[in-house]
């Protein structure tokens, strides 16, 4: 896996997002940017972030609404003109509508 960190100052981890090896309230800030829409389970997984979230702290995400729009472009564009991207890198049924988010 290649990471790109110009400083030399990021600690990567590898880990289950559905069980962080955090201690509870540990972070400030939690990021979860284009990844909802990549897992069975992204309650799970919003609920996780939030135990390793210190109170006050902020949760940032990001993630594409099931509607046929993002299916055309998320999906559809993705597969024509993305070259060398893996199969099925996004699938519609995953996405997630502002109502169940």
């Amino acid at each position: 896996m290649r990471y790109y960190d110009g400083t030399g100052s990021v600690d990567y981890r590898v880990a289950d997002a559905y069980v962080l090896p955090f201690d509870d309230g540990c972070f400030d800030v939690v990021t979860c940017m284009d990844f909802l829409e990549h897992v069975e389970e992204p309650a799970r997984v919003v609920a996780e972030a939030a135990r390793v979230l210190a109170p006050g702290g902020l949760f940032f995400f990001h993630t594409f609404n099931r509607n046929w729009l993002a299916g055309l472009i998320i999906i559809q564009a993705v597969e024509w003109f993305v070259p060398n991207k893996p199969d099925h890198l996004h699938v519609l049924r995953l996405f997630i509508t502002p109502e169940e988010l």
